[in-house]
């Protein structure tokens, strides 16, 4: 608890120097608002079990982690959605109701990825859309792998009850 406190501390003394290293990282005021606020609420919910023996060193390298995951999560954010409007435009011999029964899909889908834990989330995107293997997120997460394992069967396990639920797919074709 003290650890946590003193890199608080530490946060607050740093604030200006790390907004203004992410902003210059991202390009964007909001989006370095943005990550800076994950940060604050990471060290928060986190529990720091090594001795940290420079805070401001191990803050800006948490904002570097925080700033590839932003542009990790965007580049796939940008595949997932040239991949569907590629599926559109592709789609014009096909049905008004097709079109719309995968839309609905899709949008089923984001919901539920949505209400998944962050952790559970953040494994599937890294799983499905970047293509990690389940081994290199486990050692970058610093998680087990039966941990990564048991959080992707739970996403699509999850995923999956609510494409059932939303009756999409059970409509006809």
């Amino acid at each position: 608890m003290k650890s946590t406190n003193n890199l608080l501390n530490s946060l607050t003394e740093n604030e200006s120097d790390l907004r203004q290293y992410l902003i210059n990282k991202v390009g964007c005021i909001e989006t370095a608002a943005d990550i800076f606020q994950k940060m604050a609420e990471k060290i928060l919910v986190g529990k720091v079990t090594t001795k940290i023996l420079n805070h401001r060193r191990y803050l800006f390298r948490i904002a570097n982690n925080e700033v590839i995951d932003h542009y990790r999560f965007e580049k796939s954010r940008l595949k997932y959605e040239t991949d569907f409007s590629l599926s559109i435009e592709n789609t014009e011999h096909r049905s008004a109701e097709r079109i719309t029964i995968a839309n609905d899909g899709l949008r089923v889908l984001n919901e539920s990825l949505e209400q998944l834990p962050p952790l559970t989330r953040k494994i599937f995107i890294l799983y499905r859309i970047e293509g990690l293997k389940q081994a290199l997120i486990a050692k970058q997460l610093g998680l087990n792998l039966s941990t990564v394992e048991k959080r992707l069967a739970t996403a699509v396990k999850h995923c999956r009850s609510r494409i059932i639920e939303s009756e999409i797919y059970g409509k006809s074709n």
